[in-house]
This record gives C-alpha cells, sequence and structure tokens, in this order.
C-alpha cells in the first residue's frame, strides 16, 4: 500500500527511518558496542548509519550487481561469437556451393554418372588418376554442342581442364583433367 501513499507521505515515512536506522542498529549490537553506541553523541550516529548504508551499498554493487553484469557480458561475447561462428560455416557453404555447384560433394566418378544424362551425354572411358588429387583422362560422346559445352563448364568447376580435343564429326570429347585440390580434400 505504500506506493499509494502521496510523495509527502512518503518523504515523511523515510525521514521517519533514517531517524529509527540508528536505534534498530543499536539494538543489533553485542553489548560493549551497544554501550558505546548509546555514548555516541547524535551527530556520530547518523555518521556511521550513513558509513552503513554507504558500506552496505557498496557490497551490494560488487556482490551481487557486478557479478550479474560480468555474465551479461560473458553471456553477450558467447552468443556473438557463435553468431560469427555460423555466419563462417554459412558463407562457407555458400562458397563452396558457388564453387562446386551442388552441395554434397560426390566423388567425381559419382558425379558424372549423375550429371552426364542432364546434359545428354555418355561416358565412352574414363582413366582417374591414381589418386583423388592425381590427373585423370575422359572420353566423352555428346549429341548437343551447348550442352557439352555447359557441362565442360560445369566440370571446370571441380577440375583444371587440359588438351581438350573435340571431334565433330563422331561427337567426342577427349580431354585430361586434374581435380581442385579443395574440391578432392573435401570429397574425402
Amino acid at each position: 500500500m505504500a506506493f499509494l501513499l502521496t510523495p509527502k507521505v512518503q518523504i515523511r515515512k523515510a525521514q521517519l527511518l533514517i531517524r529509527q536506522l540508528p536505534a534498530a542498529l543499536a539494538q543489533r549490537l553485542p553489548e560493549p558496542l551497544r554501550q558505546q553506541w548509546l555514548q555516541l553523541p547524535a551527530r556520530d550516529k547518523r555518521a556511521l548509519a550513513a558509513l552503513a548504508l554507504i558500506l552496505g551499498l557498496t557490497l551490494g554493487y560488487l556482490l551481487v550487481w557486478q557479478p550479474v553484469l560480468q555474465h551479461k557480458e560473458v553471456r553477450t561475447n558467447w552468443q556473438q561469437n557463435q553468431s560469427l561462428r555460423l555466419e563462417r560455416a554459412q558463407l562457407a557453404a555458400y562458397d563452396r556451393l558457388n564453387r562446386f555447384g551442388m552441395v554434397d560433394l560426390l566423388p567425381l566418378d559419382l558425379w558424372l554418372q549423375q550429371e552426364l544424362p542432364a546434359y545428354r551425354m555418355s561416358l565412352v572411358s574414363h582413366q582417374p588418376g591414381a589418386d583423388a588429387t592425381a590427373p585423370g583422362q575422359l572420353q566423352l560422346r555428346y549429341s548437343d554442342s551447348r550442352r557439352a559445352q555447359a557441362f565442360l563448364q560445369a566440370l571446370s568447376r571441380l577440375a583444371t581442364l587440359d588438351a581438350i580435343r573435340v571431334d565433330q564429326n563422331t561427337r567426342m570429347i577427349r580431354l585430361n583433367y586434374r581435380p581442385d585440390a579443395e574440391y578432392a580434400e573435401r570429397v574425402r
């Protein structure tokens, strides 16, 4: 009900509490200190009461409020670090998608099996390298030269193409390739 009182009444009550504070402090003191307290002049009692109030507020700040602020700061830093990690992971995924054109990276031979029908091409022969980064050779048959060109562009995202030979009469493409090192590392 104190919040329903007028400001003047609230000020009077606060003043009354401040006046009663020295007496309340005196009751809580051990007997030898209480005797010394009662012998002090009123001015010293008010000064000690004010000092006790300041000390109480300082301890409250140091023991309660400051740890709360530190915890809030640590939590904010942790959330910012998590946001940065998520952003870096998303950027890496977008970079991989832009570079390699797919979300899940497949080994080159499986990628060829999956992509060749979409470009209306067929695999005549494939001689992969000894390991994932070693050069290999491809021989492909195509039906549409534009789609074959689009396929070669898609393949160039995954590997460095070299010695491309196109035979228009037989609609054959022969090429050497070396898988991109980053692609080979991510496929492993």
